[in-house]
C-alpha cells in the first residue's frame, strides 16, 4: 500500500522546504564577508595557539610563503611551504603568551583572490614590541577561502583611494562626537537634503526638514555607544555604509553617497537596529566581489 500523505502534510513539507531555501539564501555570505571570516578565525587561531585551526586556513601548495622580521628588525626572513610556515608559529608566536592587536583593517576580494591589510602590535616575551603593517592574501581553492602569502612587514597599500578613505573617517568621527554631545548642528553640516532618517521605533522622516527635530530629540537621550564602526564601501566607491554595533547587535546605520565635488554626504540615518543595505535589487549580493570592507577606529 503507498503512503497517503493529506493536502495538510503536503503543504506542511512545500513550506518546509521553500524556509530552508530561503534561510540557506540569507545566510549565504558574498565573498567579502567570506574572507572577512577567514580572517577573523586566523587571526583568532594565531592568538589561542591553535596550530591545527592555523592548518587548516592556510594552503598547501608548494608557492605559499610567509616573511616576517621578528628576531632582527632590519632582517626580513622568508618561510616556504607549509612546514616553513609551521616552523615560524611554532618558533615565534605559539611557544610564548602572544597579546597581539589590530586595527585599520581593510579587507578586499576580486575574483577569486583576496587580501586583509591591517596595522598590528605584538608583544612576544623573547622579543618584545613589534609593530607594523602586514597584509594576509587569500585565494578560493576548491570551493574555500584559503591563505597562501602572509607578510608581517609592508608598506600601506589600502584599496580605498587616500581622499575617500580621509573623508570618510572624518564622516565616522563626527558623527561620533555629534552624538556624544547631541550637537544636531554637526550632522546637518554633513547631512544630504534628501536625507531619510528611521528612528528607534522604525518611524520614517524623509528629507532633512523632517528629521532633523525628530533626530535631535533621540540624541539628546544619549546612550548610543559608537566607539566601532564597520564601512562597508561600494567597488565604485560612491556608496558606503557604516554599521555601529554593541557586541553583535546593530545599534545604528548610516549611509554616505558621493555628491559632485567628490564630497560624501550622509543620505540616511537608521536607529531601529536594523543594517541599511545597499540600493540594489533584493535577490542581488550586497557587494560584488570586488568589494571592499573597511573597519574605521573612531578617535
Amino acid at each position: 500500500m503507498k503512503p497517503q500523505f493529506s493536502n495538510t502534510t503536503v503543504a506542511c513539507l512545500i513550506l518546509t522546504i521553500t524556509l530552508l531555501l530561503i534561510c540557506h539564501h540569507v545566510s549565504a555570505k558574498v565573498p567579502v564577508e567570506q574572507v572577512e571570516t577567514v580572517f577573523d578565525e586566523y587571526i583568532s587561531a594565531i592568538i589561542k595557539r591553535k596550530i591545527n585551526k592555523v592548518e587548516g586556513l592556510w594552503s598547501h601548495k608548494k608557492d605559499i610563503e610567509m616573511t616576517h622580521r621578528f628576531q632582527r628588525i632590519g632582517t626580513l626572513n622568508a618561510a616556504f611551504e607549509w612546514k616553513g610556515v609551521q616552523n615560524v608559529l611554532d618558533g615565534i608566536f605559539f611557544p610564548q603568551d602572544n597579546r597581539l592587536t589590530l586595527k585599520n583593517i581593510v579587507i578586499a576580494v576580486k575574483a577569486n583572490q583576496g587580501s586583509a591589510t591591517f596595522d598590528y602590535s605584538a608583544t612576544l616575551p623573547q622579543w618584545g614590541q613589534r609593530s607594523a603593517r602586514s597584509c594576509i592574501r587569500f585565494r578560493h581553492e576548491n570551493g574555500a577561502w584559503l591563505i597562501h602569502n602572509h607578510a608581517w612587514y609592508i608598506q600601506d597599500a589600502p584599496p580605498v583611494s587616500p581622499a575617500d578613505e580621509t573623508q570618510l573617517t572624518e564622516r565616522v568621527s563626527s558623527i561620533k562626537a555629534a552624538f556624544d554631545n547631541a550637537d544636531i548642528a554637526a550632522i546637518q553640516a554633513i547631512a544630504d537634503d534628501n536625507h531619510r532618517y528611521v528612528s528607534a521605533d522604525s518611524k520614517v522622516y524623509e528629507g532633512w526638514d523632517a528629521s532633523r527635530d525628530a533626530l535631535a530629540a533621540a540624541m539628546k537621550l544619549g546612550g548610543l555607544k559608537l566607539d566601532n564602526i564597520v564601512l562597508l564601501l561600494t567597488v565604485d566607491q560612491k556608496t558606503a555604509i557604516g554599521v555601529a554595533k554593541d557586541n553583535d547587535d546593530v545599534i545604528a546605520s548610516f549611509r554616505f553617497a558621493k555628491m559632485a565635488g567628490d564630497a560624501f554626504k550622509l543620505t540616511a540615518t537608521d536607529l531601529s537596529g536594523k543594517r541599511l543595505a545597499f540600493a540594489v535589487d533584493p535577490l542581488s549580493k550586497h557587494l560584488t566581489s570586488g568589494g571592499h570592507v573597511k573597519h574605521i577606529p573612531v578617535q
